[in-house]
């Protein structure tokens, strides 16, 4: 894919294969660690402006899964942005797999962010009612958490079809 600057790489991004990304690898050997930092700059504004626009799913989780194979300045911010941004958008349903992939991303030790991640999506998808999803979220809580009442709790309204705001 040739593209002379970056929102134009976003509309042409779904059709950049693995190829395109093995490329990348490519290039990335031959650059400093100011040409690296530089690189994933750019990475990481492609990737939010494919999640900014109506570029396929797909598409978006390739370019997270390059960007998140390395260890570079500010994977762990990319990360969470990846994860805050996924909870505040109104398709979070359907970007189910980027939330996930994002939250695999987080240090497993720390239980607590795990927990709390997967209590705020189940909560999310409740509200929705999609509660077949929200139980899930809150059934892997239970994994990693056995006796957590908010999950509990969440997983008893599930089955009752209860929104958290009593509808």
């Amino acid at each position: 894919v040739k593209a002379a600057n970056v929102n134009e790489f976003i509309e042409k991004s779904p059709d950049f294969g693995a190829d395109g990304y093995k490329k990348f690898d490519e290039s990335l050997k031959h650059l400093g660690e100011d040409g690296i930092a530089a690189a994933f700059e750019t990475f990481r504004t492609i990737f939010f402006g494919m999640t900014a626009t109506s570029v396929p799913l797909k598409t978006q989780l390739n370019a997270f899964d390059f960007i998140v194979k390395y260890e570079f300045a500010g994977r762990s911010e990319f990360i969470n942005k990846v994860i805050n941004d996924a909870l505040l958008r109104d398709d979070f349903k359907e970007i189910l797999p980027l939330f996930d992939k994002a939250v695999a991303c987080v240090d497993g030790n720390d239980v607590d962010r795990h927990v709390a991640l997967r209590l705020n999506a189940a909560e999310l998808l409740r509200k929705r009612s999609e509660f077949t999803l929200a139980k899930n979220y809150y059934s892997a809580v239970l994994e990693i958490e056995e006796g957590n009442l908010t999950a509990l709790w969440g997983s008893l309204m599930c089955g009752l079809k209860a929104t958290p705001n009593g509808d």
